[in-house]
């Protein structure tokens, strides 16, 4: 611990010299930082916070060989990357802590296997005094405000959830895939599954007898997963791509099919080239406003976007970045259609909310990462006509 420790502040020290010797280098490093950060703050065991550490300090390793050491450091960016690296260590943190408890993953899970609806779980029941054995997770308050409605889900089955985490922290949500265990009236009871931590076979899951249960999650927001052979997605398609390593699904192309198992690539945690990962269960992405889409509304004098999961009434319910809960008005929000293609240096492309257009001027990862100006944005943010 002491030695990543030592190392997180060599990285600081590093973008502080980098802001200064030149401000759009400060933004970039500040931007790898943040990737790096939320992909330790996405980690659910050591095995995956360990990866996330290696691939900063190989990172960290690079920069060193180009920074300017008698540069004076900028304080701004010495502030917002002391930031970004206390949030880093804090999950980081967090994640040590837990150890072999709640966050236990364990090792090659087999294949995903979902039990037939109505017939319950195949697991065994939890052994007395097992971390299952004891209370469900604190319900999350957020979620008592969604109307109550029954899930479509069966028990046994596996369902896309919106849910509170490990930590029971009141502000920490995900969007997860787990096994419905109990349906009470218009509430569900559901545990997490167990999973790789990375590597080809991450996706790998089954119900994990020593996780504790969510109670209390409303029914609305427990929505039947379907796995690829269900939805029969083709090459090229634009998917909602679960992985249990990430707090929210992955939006992503389809690259191939093969024995129920869709292949695709998303960028690595140092944004310069491209990692596959598969996975058994994916949606579509959707039309208009509908449930697994995205849509735009404006909060004050900000325009955000949120992932439709559920609409009751004239009530749209999704989430926003980190899976946190967001309740909308249907006649307040504009449903989005991702462009995925490929662009050039000189495009002009659009962004949520920017009445003007922005020119890409720089090629980060083909198709998938952009550099506009300052900013660093994926393919899922830009657009080729003006947005909501």
């Amino acid at each position: 611990m002491q030695k990543v420790m030592v190392s997180l502040m060599a990285t600081v020290s590093l973008v502080t010299l980098a802001g200064c010797k030149k401000k759009a280098g400060g933004s970039d490093s500040l931007a790898k930082m943040e990737g790096f950060q939320k992909s330790m703050c996405e980690c659910k065991d050591k095995a995956c916070a360990d990866k996330v550490n290696a691939d900063m300090a190989a990172w960290g390793t690079e920069m060193s060989k180009t920074a300017d050491k008698n540069a004076k450091p900028d304080p701004d960016m010495a502030k917002k990357s002391a930031d970004v690296m206390t949030k880093y260590s804090e999950c980081m943190t967090k994640l040590m802590m837990a150890g072999a408890g709640d966050m236990k993953g364990g090792g090659d899970m087999g294949s995903a296997k979902t039990p037939p609806p109505d017939q319950g779980s195949a697991t065994p029941p939890p052994a007395a005094g097992s971390a299952a054995a004891k209370e469900p997770h604190k319900a999350l308050e957020a979620l008592t405000k969604v109307p109550a409605k029954a899930t479509t889900a069966k028990v046994g089955q596996m369902a896309w959830v919106l849910r509170g985490t490990a930590f029971d922290s009141p502000d920490s949500f995900r969007v997860d895939v787990d096994e419905v265990t109990a349906i009470d009236g218009n509430t569900v009871t559901t545990r997490p599954v167990a999973l790789m931590a990375s590597g080809p076979d991450s996706w790998k899951h089954k119900p994990n007898p020593d996780e504790r249960p969510y109670a209390g999650l409303p029914g609305l927001l427990v929505i039947p997963a379907r796995t690829v052979e269900e939805v029969k997605p083709k090459v090229g398609d634009i998917v909602w791509a679960y992985i249990g390593n990430t707090t929210t699904p992955e939006l992503t192309h389809v690259k191939a099919v093969e024995g129920g198992i869709v292949t695709y690539e998303v960028p690595n945690a140092m944004k310069d080239k491209l990692e596959e990962k598969k996975t058994d269960l994916i949606e579509p992405y959707g039309k208009g406003v509908a449930p697994f889409t995205m849509v735009a509304y404006t909060e004050g004098t900000d325009t955000k976007t949120m992932t439709v999961l559920a609409i009751s009434g004239d009530k749209v319910f999704g989430y926003e970045f980190g899976g946190k809960l967001v309740e909308q008005k249907k006649s307040a929000v504009k449903p989005l259609t991702p462009v995925f293609k490929d662009r050039k240096v000189g495009d002009k492309v659009f962004v949520v909310g920017e009445a003007k257009p922005e020119e890409i001027k720089e090629i980060l990862v083909p198709k998938e990462l952009f550099k506009t100006g300052v900013f660093t944005r994926t393919w899922i943010e830009l657009f080729d006509k003006a947005t909501p």
